[in-house]
C-alpha cells in the first residue's frame, strides 16, 4: 500500500516539476536597476535580464494604463526594495509588457 502511495506521490511530484518549470519562460526574478517613465508608462530593467519570452528585448514596459502595477513599482523603487518577480507576455519581437511585478519581501 505505501508502496503504491510513493508511486503515486512521485508522478505527481514529476509532474508538477515539469509544469513548473515550462511556468518560467514567462517569469523572472531579480533587483531593478533601471527605471524611466515615458508617455506610454514605465521601463523597468532587472539585472538578470528580461525572461525567455522576451527575446530581443533589453527592457521591460508597464502600460500607463496598469496603474496599479506602476504603483508599486514606484513604491518598491522608491523604498529601496528593488527585488522582484515580474510575468511578462511579448507582443512583439523586442517588445515585452510586464503584467505582473511582485516585490520580494
Amino acid at each position: 500500500m505505501i508502496n503504491s502511495f510513493g508511486k503515486y506521490f512521485a508522478s505527481f511530484l514529476l509532474a508538477f516539476a515539469s509544469f513548473s518549470v515550462g511556468a518560467t519562460e514567462h517569469y523572472l526574478r531579480g533587483t531593478m536597476d533601471y527605471l524611466a517613465s515615458t508617455k506610454t508608462g514605465l521601463v523597468v530593467r532587472l539585472d538578470t535580464g528580461v525572461p525567455d519570452n522576451c527575446a530581443g528585448a533589453t527592457v521591460m514596459r508597464i502600460r500607463k494604463e496598469d496603474s496599479v502595477i506602476i504603483s508599486v513599482t514606484l513604491a518598491s523603487w522608491a523604498s529601496g526594495k528593488r527585488e522582484v518577480d515580474v510575468y511578462t507576455e511579448a507582443l512583439a519581437a523586442g517588445v515585452c509588457y510586464i503584467y505582473q511585478l511582485d516585490p520580494r519581501p
